[in-house]
């Protein structure tokens, strides 16, 4: 990517995500490095008040909104928390990964494998599970489960 005359030049992080793709980091992204595009990308711990359990704090991984390709950036999140994340099940992720938007959600499916998100029984009402988080089982949908899932 050139840089235009009389514009600031990117700061080293930025052309070491631009040149090695994302990387994992510690901390917070400063806001220069926002203004230039760059994002974390970290699978929250908890959401509407349920915890994806699994190998406690997971490492972030920033990258570059437009020039890295949604999958890259969730492999290399995947390969930097290997170790946490091996015991989630698919679905676990799914859920995470497309609160990221709809490329990440479609490339969650390239990398992870299809997940279908609407489990409906034989006549298209909710159907029976069990829940990829807290592993109890639930009688409506997984959607209805996760509001008032415990864990």
């Amino acid at each position: 990517m050139s840089e235009r005359a009389g514009a600031p030049a990117k700061s080293k992080v930025w052309r070491r995500l631009s040149n090695e793709g994302p990387q994992p980091i510690s901390g917070k992204i400063s806001y220069e490095l926002k203004q230039d595009g760059v994002r974390k990308f970290n699978l929250r711990s908890s959401y509407r008040g349920n915890s994806i359990q699994g190998g406690g704090q997971k490492t972030p991984v920033r990258y570059i909104e437009g020039k890295h390709d949604p999958a890259t950036v969730i492999q290399k999140w995947l390969d930097v928390n290997e170790s946490r994340v091996a015991e989630l099940p698919n679905k676990a992720l799914h859920w995470k990964i497309k609160e990221y938007g709809e490329e990440f959600k479609k490339a969650s499916r390239e990398i992870l494998g299809p997940f279908e998100e609407d489990h409906h029984g034989e006549h298209g009402g909710p159907s029976p599970g069990e829940c990829p988080i807290c592993g109890e089982s639930y009688d409506l949908s997984l959607a209805k489960h996760l509001e008032v899932c415990n864990e």
